[in-house]
């Protein structure tokens, strides 16, 4: 199997488990969880689990096992199944090899299909390293009280398909093709097109003002996979520079803009970029400012002229 997206031993298999059962110890959110039975039973399984994570890291064989009903399977993203206590002291003496990574678990669901079985559904993910994978997995634990304890019958592993780069960016290609705003002698021309690996979309405007030189900006836009984010960097003909954080609501995108300007003057903004139907945007430019002193608000409506596959 893989743990956490390299090819491991074992023991990768007890640390992932570890990693899975962390879900009823250390959830970062828990959506829509159901009480069908009293709380302290639900906090009893809390408990068994920060003693479950404590006994993988001594790597206590016997008592890892002793988590387990005698029953208890683990099955990995495979289909591959395993008795819980043979993997404990299989795994004995071995050690996970590997970069630590920062793992992000949410709990889906955790409820009681009787006072005495408890399952929870769940996802675990991390932010992968230079050395480590990605990890994009959903689970199943299955808890059962026998003899007034709560004990691990069984965990199922799947893996979940990672959002390429292009799939994140997927709702703003919309913008991909040629565009123009001509008014009162302000004229923007846009044009938009994906890098040839679709893993950026690549963006030429250039703006024309009465009284000013002619300004040209360059912006590439993609995902930026550490900081779970969409980005845009920027650069233009003066010497100017910039990152912008997008976020998405309704049929709006919200650029949070920050730059530095030819002089090494700081500017921020936000740009407010709406559709309006399929050949038509407008592009707001508000709360801007430079140095804390604000800057007057723009706005354009920018038509398409052409369309680019």
């Amino acid at each position: 199997m893989r743990h956490f997206g390299i090819r491991c031993p074992r023991l990768s298999r007890l640390a992932f488990l570890a990693s899975a059962v962390a879900v009823v110890v250390t959830s970062v959110t828990a959506l829509g969880q159901e009480r069908a039975a009293a709380p302290t039973d639900e906090e009893a399984i809390r408990e068994r689990g920060k003693e479950y994570i404590a006994a993988i890291k001594r790597g206590d064989a016997n008592e890892i096992a002793s988590f387990w009903t005698a029953e208890g399977t683990y099955v990995d993203e495979g289909g591959h199944a395993v008795n819980g206590r043979s993997l404990a002291h299989e795994a004995k003496g071995e050690r996970d090899e590997g970069e630590p990574r920062k793992i992000t678990v949410t709990i889906e669901s955790i409820h009681f299909v009787t006072p005495d079985v408890a399952v929870e559904d769940g996802r675990l993910s991390n932010v992968p390293g230079v050395l480590s994978g990605s990890l994009n997995h959903r689970y199943t634990a299955i808890w059962v009280r026998q003899k007034g304890k709560w004990l691990l019958d069984g965990i199922r592993e799947s893996a979940v398909a990672t959002p390429t780069h292009n799939d994140h960016l997927r709702d703003l290609g919309w913008m991909v093709g040629d565009w123009i705003s001509d008014d009162d002698g302000k004229t923007v021309r846009l044009s938009c097109r994906w890098s040839n690996d679709k893993n950026f979309l690549l963006r030429e405007i250039d703006v024309r003002l009465p009284g000013r030189e002619p300004l040209h900006v360059t912006q590439r836009i993609g995902w930026d996979a550490r900081e779970g984010q969409v980005k845009s960097w920027t650069f233009d003909s003066e010497g100017g520079h910039g990152v912008g954080l997008w976020f998405h609501k309704d049929d709006r995108w919200i650029v949070e803009a920050e730059s530095v300007l030819p002089d090494g003057s700081r500017a921020t903004g936000t740009n407010v970029l709406a559709q309006d139907g399929n050949d038509a945007f407008t592009w707001e430019s508000s709360n801007g400012e430079v140095e804390g002193e604000p800057v007057p608000e723009l706005k354009v409506r920018m038509t398409r002229t052409t369309t680019i596959p």
